[in-house]
């Protein structure tokens, strides 16, 4: 039996293969290591498969994972795994590679991943050659929903939303400068209560203000990283991720302003990577 994992900061998809067959499709809270302990790891896969499988029987376990790229990190994820699945093989990799692996199979391309967070790599069909972004909400992830998030926050502390939108959300939030404030410094996953935000931009981005920002988010996106890569337009470029997903049209349309063909945009790369293995085995 083997576990396929996809985890990112918000949700992790699991698919249960048992031979050729997939047995079970499971979601969880995501499991990026840079904020849960081990423990909070363990209770996780415990919450989600406990009297659903016989740990005994899994002989492999593939997780791919944001977060999962510096050593420490994915160890965290290895040894919770161990514990529980004490006779299978652990394999920990980051949620990069699930993305270019679901976009491009054994064929080089540019994957970016745009969910609660951001990265991008360069694949040459077996391995990741260079990545970018990735550096978090603080710092980075440019275009994802967090930055996305993050814009809007700032937009509205200092008083450059529009006056009507502004309203919306007062009521919609019931915003206060200090509530704000202690969420995202004193409050644990602020990269969380920023993402929250993309869901309410998506509900409203036929107002133009909504899509100004995220078409924002994605120039920077496409300016700090993605023209920024050698050769890029030799690449197919893939993008993979919830924000990718419900705002792909911004997307494509930034993507043309570059004069830069979109190849692929998927939701999910669970589905990609169950197809991989199955090619691959």
């Amino acid at each position: 039996m083997i576990i396929i994992a996809d985890s990112g900061s918000t949700k992790t998809n699991w698919i249960i293969l048992d031979g050729e067959q997939v047995v079970g499709r499971y979601k969880s809270e995501g499991i990026n290591p840079v904020y849960k302990s081990l423990e909070n790891i363990k209770n996780v896969i415990h919450s989600t498969f406990d009297n659903k499988i016989n740990y005994n029987k899994v002989t492999e376990v593939y997780f791919y994972g944001a977060g999962c790229m510096d050593f420490e990190n994915s160890e965290r994820i290895e040894l919770a795994l161990n514990s529980i699945c004490s006779n299978a093989q652990i394999h920990v990799t980051s949620d990069v590679l699930a993305a270019a692996l679901s976009l491009f199979n054994n064929n080089k391309g540019i994957g970016v991943i745009l969910g609660t967070g951001a990265n991008i790599c360069v694949f040459d069909g077996k391995k990741i050659n260079l990545t970018r972004s990735g550096l978090g909400y603080i710092l980075g992830d440019e275009g994802s929903g967090a930055h996305i998030g993050k814009l809007l926050i700032q937009d509205y502390l200092n008083e450059f939303i529009p006056i009507k939108e502004k309203k919306i959300l007062d009521l919609k939030y019931n915003l206060f400068k200090s509530e704000i404030i202690n969420s995202i410094y004193i409050k644990s996953n602020a990269n969380l209560f920023f993402s929250e935000f993309s869901i309410f931009i998506h509900e409203n981005i036929d107002k133009p203000y909504y899509k100004s920002l995220v078409k924002r988010s994605f120039v920077m996106l496409f300016e700090l990283h993605i023209t920024q890569i050698l050769d890029f337009k030799k690449y197919k470029l893939g993008f993979v991720g919830s924000v990718a997903y419900y705002f792909q049209d911004i997307l494509k349309e930034v993507a043309t302003e570059f004069d830069i063909k979109i190849d692929r945009v998927i939701q999910k790369p669970i589905d990609g990577l169950l197809d991989y293995h199955l090619s691959n085995n």
